[in-house]
């Protein structure tokens, strides 16, 4: 927490405390404790101003290493859309192949089964 942005006058809360009729021994506790909670545990507008700025850092990082992976997915389905088309065409080959072998088996036992 920046100690300069948050200004709390302990002496004033202490005065104003007395004046509405709290003992001083009270309102010196009072104000203690509301001193050292403001100094432990509240942010100021500079804390989050900062944490926000370093957060906007963050994103834009993983912005960049979404795209990355966006780009690498990208290259690895058209990779493997032209592994799956060449596979395509090898199996249609090889369909054609067993067909015509086939065909000619046929006519051969066809032709000298007689």
């Amino acid at each position: 927490m920046n100690a300069h942005t948050l200004v709390f006058d302990k002496l004033i809360y202490l005065d104003r405390l007395k004046s509405a009729g709290v003992s001083d021994e009270v309102a010196r506790a009072h104000a203690d404790g509301l001193d050292q909670a403001l100094r432990d545990s509240v942010a100021t507008k500079s804390d989050l101003q900062a944490l926000e700025s370093r957060q906007d850092g963050k994103f834009d990082s993983l912005e960049k290493r979404i795209d990355a992976l966006d780009a690498k997915i990208e290259t690895s389905v058209a990779r493997l859309e032209t592994k799956i088309a060449e596979a395509q065409v090898t199996t249609t080959r090889w369909m054609i192949g067993t067909f015509i072998a086939l065909g000619g088996l046929f006519w051969a036992i066809v032709k000298y089964s007689h």
